[in-house]
């Protein structure tokens, strides 16, 4: 994979990357901003208690006057804008893998799956546990040279959650893990894996996202419904 390719990939996965976090972001922030900006007056009003005899005495109760109204902008201002910028990291980050995902499948299981098995079959010759591939595998990644970073970032990725061992496991259950047969166990991991990584993996969803904005809305109808 050439510098140029490289750059492209790198310049792609930041474009979707971005255009997947933004939008949530930016929803978050204004719906939250905007509606305390518009009912700003009633919320001072039912927030701010005014009926506490102390509050214009000391400074406490000044403070505990307040102390309503501060959350009320805590959570609005604060809270609901943290949670979709938390969301949107989410849905952009998983995004940007399937982007390298479905650009570089092909070459990144022709070049990661052979290697994986020739690990396996050391380690399964030193009776070494597949979980141990597992970590061996996503460990070794950070040792291999000339590997573009967003390449890196998927391999790690997919290593820690597919279902290696379990995988591993059937396709080598009637098959001897020798060197004739790296082939036929590559070729089966790739079929499986692959299978997984599209349905399961990267797959990205916004339901968390559109539950947040109900939650947001109910606790706007309560707020001014007090």
């Amino acid at each position: 994979m050439g510098w140029k390719d490289t750059l492209k990939l790198i310049a792609g996965t930041s474009f979707v990357t971005l255009i997947r976090f933004i939008p949530i972001v930016a929803i978050g922030v204004l719906l939250n901003w905007i509606f305390f900006l518009i009912f700003s007056p009633i919320l001072f009003d039912k927030f701010i208690l005014t009926d506490i005899g102390v509050a214009g005495r000391s400074s406490f109760g000044a403070i505990l006057a307040l102390l309503p109204i501060g959350i009320v902008l805590t959570v609005f201002l604060a809270v609901f804008p943290i949670l979709y910028l938390l969301i949107a990291k989410s849905y952009a980050v998983k995004s940007g893998i399937r982007y390298i995902y479905r650009k570089k499948a092909t070459a990144i299981f022709e070049y990661f799956i052979p290697k994986l098995v020739e690990v396996s079959g050391d380690l399964y010759q030193e009776n070494t546990t597949v979980i141990k591939v597992r970590e061996i595998s996503a460990k070794s990644v950070a040792k291999m040279k000339n590997m573009p970073k967003p390449i890196r970032m998927l391999y790690i990725y997919l290593v820690r959650k597919i279902p290696l061992q379990q995988t591993f496991s059937e396709v080598t259950k009637d098959t001897e893990i020798i060197e004739q047969n790296y082939g036929m166990i590559a070729t089966g991991l790739n079929e499986k894996l692959s299978s997984h990584i599209e349905e399961e993996l990267l797959n990205p969803s916004l339901k968390f996202f559109f539950l947040l904005i109900v939650l947001n809305f109910i606790a706007m109808y309560w707020v001014l419904s007090y």
